[in-house]
């Protein structure tokens, strides 16, 4: 049975043929592309804002660049987002850790997640052009 990001996911190729596993040691922005290409597109846009927004260095590279994967810069934000006394961000962390130990696909969700809602973004773009067309 197919998970549900292979599934909302069809057209990236995520399998890692030996030759990308030797490109890793010479490439690793090459090969981070390839094994995972939506964390290298967000790390690739946020090292073009901090080139372009000098003032915003500090939090890209807090809430992004400072992270080797997609999970844990996602999970970073939302626990700095939800902290409070009842609720600490690192009571939030643990539990992910917790959650990614017992369900590991739970990475691929959040890309699946990721995927759709830039086609969705997309589709409402497209649809924003169309309907603000001149007739």
């Amino acid at each position: 049975m197919p998970s549900r990001f292979s599934a909302l996911c069809g057209m990236i190729d995520f399998k890692r043929p030996d030759d990308t596993i030797q490109k890793t040691l010479l490439d690793p922005q090459s090969a981070l592309s390839k094994l995972d290409p939506i964390w290298a597109h967000v790390r690739r846009e946020a090292e073009e804002i901090v080139r372009r927004e000098p003032g915003l260095s500090t939090f890209i590279y807090s809430v992004v660049l400072h992270h080797d994967r997609l999970e844990n810069s996602i999970v970073h934000r939302v626990a700095e987002q939800l902290d409070h006394p009842e609720l600490s961000g690192d009571l939030i962390r643990k539990a992910d850790q917790s959650a990614r130990r017992d369900e590991p696909d739970l990475g691929n969700a959040f890309r699946a997640d990721m995927i759709a809602e830039s086609r969705r973004q997309h589709i409402r773009g497209t649809g924003a052009c169309q309907n603000t067309r001149p007739t």
